[in-house]
């Protein structure tokens, strides 16, 4: 895949699985995260593709552990490639001033990254406008966004499952996005619909919905309406 990038001019953003509930203080996940970090980064360090090293994804910014940890594993990457931005995926905070960066990781990484889902799972689709922006902060990437939907499955923009309703998720969510000087890009979650066996919904039946794209290449609204933001982007 890194090749293919590589050849497609895609730009990568690499991780290894540190997720959720890891147990951060325990020897032989770090000295395993350490050796993870280096057979990634050995492996594709001569990759044009890859403009960005994470470290880890949706981990819990209360923990103090992790907190004594990860921006030591921040440092161990940058031993072994100085080259490239070092990121991580985390969580925003819901306060009485808006919407928040709390993680104190933000300091020791080079872009943050947010994984949100206004719209979706919690909230409207353009909460993100009440995003404390801060220009000078460390540039900001949403890592994740998005919903789902069954291809062909129509209805009112209120209607969950539906084209429609994810489609309006993205129209709000580029709209907000895109008047916050901070954040300096942004991920659909995601582009292809995709095995997940643990999702048995109705209209999941094993898998995740939330491409733009169904896994037989059917595009839905979504997709119009994120090509039409980036077209519309000025370079």
């Amino acid at each position: 895949m890194a090749r293919r990038a590589d050849e497609e001019g895609i730009l990568l953003w690499e991780e290894i699985p540190p997720y959720h509930n890891i147990n951060f203080g325990d020897e032989e996940v770090q000295k395993l995260y350490r050796q993870q970090l280096r057979e990634l980064i050995q492996r594709d360090w001569n990759r044009a593709s890859v403009v960005l090293w994470s470290i880890a994804n949706e981990t819990d910014h209360t923990d103090e552990t992790r907190n004594e940890v990860l921006p030591e594993m921040a440092d161990y990457v940058r031993d072994l490639d100085d080259t490239r931005l070092v990121t991580a995926a985390c969580f925003v905070d819901e306060t009485d001033d808006g919407i928040v960066l709390q993680d104190p990781l933000e300091e020791h990484l080079d872009v943050i990254g947010i994984n949100e889902y206004f719209g979706w799972y919690y909230g409207d689709a353009d909460d993100m406008e009440h995003f404390q922006d801060n220009p000078d902060g460390t540039p900001v990437v949403v890592s994740e966004t998005g919903g789902g939907a069954k291809w062909g499955n129509h209805g009112s923009e209120e209607d969950r499952w539906t084209e429609e309703f994810q489609a309006e998720i993205y129209r709000g969510q580029t709209k907000a996005l895109s008047e916050i000087d901070q954040i300096a890009g942004m991920s659909p979650w995601i582009l292809f619909d995709f095995r997940a066996p643990l999702r048995q919904s109705e209209y999941q039946r094993g898998y995740n919905r939330k491409g733009v794209v169904d896994q037989r290449g059917r595009k839905k609204q979504a997709f119009h309406v994120l090509r039409e933001f980036y077209e519309s982007e000025e370079l």
